[in-house]
């Protein structure tokens, strides 16, 4: 079966997005450098958060903007593939179509939903990157105060080892915005990307559960290609009952995607419906 998330990811530009990120990413570390390269006082360390904080309201409207864009566009893929198991010939749907035709406007609320998911997920993002920086402001304060103490007077050439010592830590990698339950951690580059991959995937699949709550197809099957991961094996192929009504195919309650970043898709069966054995 053909891998579709490869065409979802690749429509949806998802590099647009990651250039915002990471201008907003490199701003915030040369903000954070500047913080730390003199002695940090309170009102400091205040000023140079918000400042942070003013980096990211310069990149919010960019991201809502791709959000706006990717989404929408993931899940009118959806319909157009899933119309296509269907052998329905309804001609190809537009986003535009979403919001002008009546019989579609439940798919609009649907979509609208999908983005709110999306930006939530984002902002946190972002909202952590103001944590990660803090932080680093934050360890590079406790090397000056551990500088002061011991010879009693903080020099300059404490201010720059401390500078030095964070920026061994920090690296290449960037700021950390979130650790996941595996103990991970996140940059913000990194998670954008998890976030689009993982956002766009799902609007196509949700589009598709939909379109066969909408069209009474009940039995939908998992994608199957190469390069799977073994989390996602033992599902690939796979065909499940919507309603849970079917003696023959499980209950569907995977929910795509399986993990994050993870490029599998369902697609309808109503082949096989005639021959599945429903529970009255």
């Amino acid at each position: 079966m053909a891998k579709i998330g490869d065409t979802i990811f690749k429509d949806a530009e998802i590099q647009t997005l990651l250039d915002t990120i990471e201008k907003l990413d490199a701003g915030t570390r040369a903000e954070v450098l500047d913080a730390i390269g003199r002695k940090i006082t309170q009102a400091g360390k205040t000023a140079s958060v918000n400042k942070i904080k003013s980096l990211i309201q310069t990149a919010d409207p960019a991201v809502k903007d791709w959000i706006a864009k990717a989404i929408p566009n993931s899940y009118v893929i959806g319909l157009n593939e899933t119309d296509k198991d269907l052998k329905k010939k309804i001609g190809k749907i537009t986003v535009d179509d979403l919001t002008t035709l009546k019989d579609l406007s439940v798919h609009a609320d649907a979509v609208n939903a999908l983005m709110s998911d999306a930006y939530l997920d984002f902002a946190n993002g972002m909202n952590g990157l103001v944590r990660g920086a803090e932080q680093k402001i934050n360890e590079a304060t406790k090397l000056q105060a551990r500088a002061k103490i011991t010879s009693n007077i903080l020099t300059g050439m404490d201010i720059r080892q401390a500078k030095k010592d964070i920026i061994n830590v920090l690296g290449d990698k960037g700021f950390s915005v979130l650790t996941d339950r595996g103990g991970n951690s996140w940059t913000l580059k990194r998670y954008s990307e998890m976030l689009a991959r993982t956002h766009t995937i799902r609007s196509y699949n949700d589009a598709t559960l939909n379109r066969a709550g909408q069209f009474g197809v009940d039995l939908v099957q998992i994608s199957t290609h190469s390069g799977s991961c073994p989390l996602c094996t033992p599902y690939e192929g796979q065909v499940y009952s919507l309603s849970g009504a079917n003696s023959k195919y499980p209950r569907y309650d995977i929910g795509l995607p399986i993990h994050p970043n993870c490029t599998h898709n369902l697609l309808m069966r109503p082949d096989l419906q005639e021959d599945a054995d429903y529970t009255s």
